[in-house]
């Protein structure tokens, strides 16, 4: 076992680095304990952690996202935090593998905050064809709900209902708003529209938030940008 290490160690930084990319965690944390190098290697190495959970996330369909994720962003810079993660994700499947987790729901078209809630309508329901939560967007610990004719935020991390807006505020300057045609962008504070694109514009089929910029992608395949001052 010592020569086996010894010749481990006697290869190039890059080579090792690629080897312990393939090895297990339990591994890992063996050959920690065997040198100085292979424990600096271990703690310091940043290209070690990202590939180790790229390959993990490609592995499983249910981790596919994990790579874009705003929090794996944030931390994919620093070796400390990028292990912790990975052991995160480890144990995540491994709850998950094993049943040992628990479920929440968010009443979202039960709630009421602020003498609001979602008056359901069969006048709604006999011209739309979708009812209920149609289209989420998460970020930072936050959900941002469609439902029905208002606009939902969840904070996750307690599961509570930190705002909602409704289509007497969405609609303020006139023009209707739903989770196709967001074509607005509404203060959370003051719940004031700050600014929207043109009143005919196309309806939306997807929206990105990445720091202070909003893209939004219409039915015809154009990019509005909005940057956030």
């Amino acid at each position: 076992m010592m020569e086996q290490t010894a010749a481990l160690s006697s290869l190039p930084t890059e080579l090792i680095v690629k080897i312990l990319t393939y090895l297990d965690i339990g591994s890992i944390d063996s050959l920690e304990n065997v040198s100085t190098k292979f424990r600096e290697l271990i703690s310091t190495s940043i290209q070690m952690w990202k590939q180790k959970i790229r390959l993990f996330c490609q592995a499983d369909s249910q981790f596919k996202h994990v790579l874009s994720y705003s929090e794996y962003t944030r931390i994919k810079k620093s070796s400390k935090t990028l292990r912790s993660f990975y052991n995160c994700l480890l144990k995540i499947n491994e709850n998950m593998n094993n049943g040992n987790f628990s479920k929440r729901e968010l009443l979202c078209l039960e709630s009421e905050i602020k003498g609001r809630k979602v008056v359901q309508s069969p006048e709604w329901n006999r011209h739309h064809n979708y009812r209920g939560v149609y289209d989420m967007i998460f970020l930072d610990g936050r959900l941002c709900a469609s439902v029905y004719d208002t606009i939902q935020i969840w904070d996750t991390r307690d599961y509570r209902l930190t705002h909602m807006f409704t289509k007497d505020i969405l609609d303020q300057d006139h023009s209707q708003t739903t989770c196709f045609t967001l074509n607005k962008l509404i203060d959370i504070n003051t719940e004031k529209v700050v600014a929207r694109e043109r009143v005919n514009s196309n309806y939306l089929s997807d929206v990105k938030f990445k720091n202070d910029i909003l893209l939004c992608l219409d039915w015809f395949g154009n990019i509005h940008q909005w940057k956030i001052l």
